[in-house]
C-alpha cells in the first residue's frame, strides 16, 4: 500500500509586520505547512487586510496539490481571517478554517527585534478557567510526571502564571492528538528525557578541581586543600 500522505493537509497562516528603514510598515502573509514547516506561499502589501489573506490562500492552493476538502488552514482570530469575504472564500474552496479560542499562548506580537508585548491573550475566557483547573490538579498528580517536571521548569524561569498557561498548552496539544489520531494518551511525546552517560568517570583530583572551580571550599580535619 502507498504511504500515507501527510503534507497538505494542515496549513497554517499569520501576518508579519516589516518595519522598513524609510519609517514605512509593510504587512508580509505567509502560510505554511505544519508537517515540515515549510512555506507554501507569501504575499507582501501595504495594507493588512483580507483580501490580502484571500490572495495569500489562493497563491498557496495553486502551486500545491491539495486534496479536495482535505485541508485544515489554522490562523489566530484575527478579522482578516474572520471576515466574510474570507470565510466565504475558504467555503468555496473546500477549506476548513482552525482558529485559537481557548487564549492559552502569549501573544507574539514581534517583527525583527521590535517586541510590543508578551502577555497572555484575553481570549476564551469560558473555556481557559477549566483548562487552569485542570493544570493546577494536574502539576500536583504523581501518575504524571511530565507535566509536573515542565511546570517546575518553566516556573523557575517565567513564574507560576505562565507556566501554568504552558500546562494548559500541554492539555489542548494532547487532547488534539487524541481526537486526531484516534488513539488513547501515552506521555512518551511529552517526555523530557535526557541522556545518561554511564562511562563518565572522574579521578579524585579531578573531582576536587571541579568543586573548586563551582566555588566550594574543601576542608579536611587539617585545612584546606590547596
Amino acid at each position: 500500500m502507498p504511504a500515507e500522505r501527510k503534507y497538505c493537509q494542515k496549513w497554517c497562516t499569520d501576518f508579519t509586520y516589516l518595519f522598513l528603514e524609510n519609517h514605512e510598515v509593510h504587512y508580509n502573509c505567509t502560510i505554511i505547512d505544519l508537517h515540515d514547516r515549510s512555506v507554501v506561499a507569501g504575499i507582501t502589501d501595504r495594507h493588512i487586510t483580507s483580501d490580502l489573506a484571500i490572495r495569500t490562500l489562493k497563491k498557496a492552493l495553486e502551486s500545491q496539490p491539495v486534496l479536495k476538502g482535505k485541508l485544515i488552514l489554522h490562523s489566530d482570530q484575527g478579522s482578516q481571517f474572520t471576515s466574510k469575504a474570507f470565510v466565504e472564500f475558504c467555503e468555496s474552496v473546500h477549506v476548513t478554517q482552525s482558529m485559537s479560542k481557548a487564549g492559552c499562548c502569549p501573544r507574539n506580537d514581534q517583527s525583527s527585534r521590535k517586541i510590543k508585548s508578551t502577555r497572555i491573550s484575553r481570549a476564551g475566557s469560558y473555556f481557559k478557567p477549566v483548562l487552569v483547573q485542570i493544570a493546577n490538579a494536574l502539576i500536583k498528580s504523581k501518575k504524571h510526571p511530565e507535566f509536573t517536571t515542565r511546570y517546575r521548569r518553566i516556573k523557575a524561569r517565567r513564574g507560576h502564571k505562565k507556566a501554568i498557561i504552558a500546562i494548559c498548552r500541554m492539555i489542548l496539544t494532547a487532547i488534539w492528538h487524541i481526537l486526531t489520531d484516534l488513539k488513547p494518551y501515552t506521555p512518551e511525546g511529552f517526555l523530557e528525557s535526557r541522556p545518561v552517560n554511564k562511562e563518565k568517570v572522574l579521578t579524585i583530583s579531578q573531582a576536587l578541581n571541579l568543586i573548586k572551580q563551582r566555588g566550594y571550599i574543601i576542608k579536611d580535619d587539617v585545612g584546606p586543600v590547596t
